[in-house]
């Protein structure tokens, strides 16, 4: 069994994942974990989540290898089959144990799940969606979903990535506020991804968040039959244990809550448009909101890593690829 937990940063991944850990290994004796792989050492991080969380605040648990095939390959992959050749993905999908049970987690993968379908068709694909208000306030307190805290920021070829996918004209210039940057990666990152999950090709279960928040025991169920595990209802207060930081503060500026309006009609289409469950009420979300006048001050949380040093690092690693091509010819 091969399974793949998809959405973006700050939607339900890392709560599935912890929930998914103790259903993969109660129906297999062993299963590998991978958890981010496009940022995280896959070594580290091959246990249970409660056990290798505290890895989070080193440098040395950053994977090299895993930013520098995130930077090399597109954000968005229509034409999977230039990219089979990533031995990286490769040995992630495909190792030399022929039935291993994997588990993978990723929120750098929205924009190529056919490539990873192509390298491992047996792939089954959990896909959560949680609605833009929350994403954004709590991805804008922690991280941003370009990455521009761990490698060369995204935002640059993830412009050019939905300007080509979708026909646009947005330049690097024409969205100056973070907020609204982070409110076009939610869109565009869900849209892409659920127009890819469509696909007949690909297996592939949606869920909505707030559905799974309000119907724990519905959802658990689909997951089970999904994976084709029996359900005993053992697993159902994992289904909703919190993991990971929680999101205390919940303040809107009038000028960010302006913004995020339409995205939520935008929610609302895309649940409908891809026949997804969903028990969503935008009033008891904003509810839990103070809205303020000015414009919030948004500070991130600082990691302890510098940039400088990454990029060293990378280029190194390029160096080297780039040596190796050159004896290999």
């Amino acid at each position: 069994m091969k399974v793949c937990i998809l959405g973006t940063g700050r939607s339900g991944t890392k709560a599935l994942y912890n929930l998914l850990q103790d259903l993969m290994l109660e129906n297999h004796d062993r299963v590998d974990f991978c958890y981010e792989p496009f940022l995280w050492d896959k070594t580290i991080f091959n246990d249970r989540f409660q056990k290798v969380k505290h890895a989070f605040g080193s440098l040395n648990s950053i994977s090299i290898e895993g930013i520098y095939h995130h930077q090399k390959l597109p954000v968005f992959i229509d034409d999977p089959r230039p990219y089979l050749s990533n031995e990286y993905l490769a040995d992630l999908l495909q190792p030399h144990d022929t039935g291993a049970n994997i588990l993978l987690k990723f929120i750098r993968a929205n924009g190529r799940i056919q490539l990873l379908n192509m390298i491992c068709p047996d792939l089954k694909f959990i896909f959560i969606i949680r609605n833009p208000v929350d994403s954004v306030n709590s991805i804008m307190a922690r991280f941003s979903f370009f990455g521009g805290e761990f490698h060369h920021d995204d935002f640059p070829r993830f412009i050019d990535g939905i300007n080509l996918r979708y026909d646009l004209e947005y330049s690097t210039d024409h969205l100056p506020i973070h907020f609204e940057r982070e409110l076009l990666f939610w869109y565009y990152m869900n849209r892409y991804a659920l127009e890819t999950l469509a696909q007949k090709n690909i297996n592939s279960l949606r869920i909505c968040y707030e559905d799974y928040i309000e119907n724990p025991e519905k959802n658990l169920q689909n997951i089970c039959e999904f994976l084709n595990y029996r359900f005993t209802g053992v697993h159902l207060a994992k289904a909703i244990e919190k993991v990971g930081d929680i999101t205390k503060t919940k303040v809107l500026s009038e000028a960010e809550l302006s913004l995020v309006l339409p995205y939520w009609e935008k929610y609302t289409e895309l649940l409908q448009e891809f026949n997804i469950e969903n028990r969503i009420n935008k009033e008891s979300v904003l509810q839990q909101y103070r809205i303020t006048r000015d414009l919030s001050v948004r500070t991130r949380k600082y990691y302890g890593f510098t940039p400088v040093k990454l990029i060293r690092e990378l280029e190194k690693v390029e160096k080297t690829n780039s040596e190796l091509k050159q004896l290999l010819k």
